[in-house]
């Protein structure tokens, strides 16, 4: 293999690792990197310069540069408060700081005393609600099946499936929270594909822990 026919390798192989990127500033680095070993390979074959090449492949770079230079600058502008940071790290780390503060602007924060019911089992469910701090008791026909704790969701299945409240949500001590309103959260994510594809990933990982803990506790019921 020649130097030359290796720089073209180069350029392909990171090409290709760009598309296993999440982070769109690391997807934009590879691809920049894969254009300009793409210049050095088509600027040197042995019929001469590829110009044609050449002049889009430097077109692609320049798009890619710009597209990174204000994706910094708008990502400098955001300021997300200690309680937006430490939900974001463990509720939805697949955010970036940018659109988690989109998903803030359209939530309310709430504090309320115990007592207070967020959901009640058959009744249409309006808001999907993250706990800040607190507890609450998760109720299926009077019965406790679950104590929530803080960064655990509420509602995220009524807003998936578009049904009523599967159980009965009250908090059993003071509790904050934040809340979104369903149309106002679906309106967001038709917007935002990206958006869209992260909640959903947040939503998975949700599910996934509370089935978990559903079967574990029928296991320990059975003991």
């Amino acid at each position: 293999m020649t130097m030359l026919e290796a720089v073209g390798h180069i350029s392909f192989a990171l090409g290709a690792v760009s598309y296993w990127v999440r982070d769109e500033i690391w997807l934009r680095s590879l691809l920049i990197l894969s254009f300009a070993t793409g210049l050095i390979y088509n600027a040197m074959p042995p019929v001469g310069p590829l110009w044609l090449v050449l002049f889009w492949l430097a077109v692609y770079v320049c798009i890619n540069v710009y597209r990174i230079t204000t994706k910094l600058a708008e990502t400098r502008k955001v300021r997300l408060n200690e309680e937006e940071s430490e939900m974001r790290d463990t509720v939805f780390p697949e955010f970036t700081p940018v659109k988690f503060a989109k998903l803030m602007r359209i939530g309310t924060w709430k504090n309320v005393p115990a007592g207070a019911t967020l959901t009640t089992q058959g009744q249409p469910v309006s808001e999907v609600s993250v706990i800040q701090s607190g507890h609450l008791t998760v109720e299926i026909d009077g019965r406790n099946i679950h104590t929530m704790k803080d960064g655990e969701i509420v509602g995220e299945m009524s807003f998936i499936g578009g049904n009523p409240a599967t159980a009965t949500v009250r908090t059993i001590a003071p509790t904050r929270y934040v809340a979104w309103q369903q149309p106002a959260l679906r309106a967001l994510l038709a917007r935002n594909p990206a958006m869209s594809s992260a909640m959903r990933s947040v939503f998975s990982v949700e599910l996934t822990r509370k089935l978990i803990e559903s079967d574990q506790q029928r296991v320990a019921g059975r003991a």
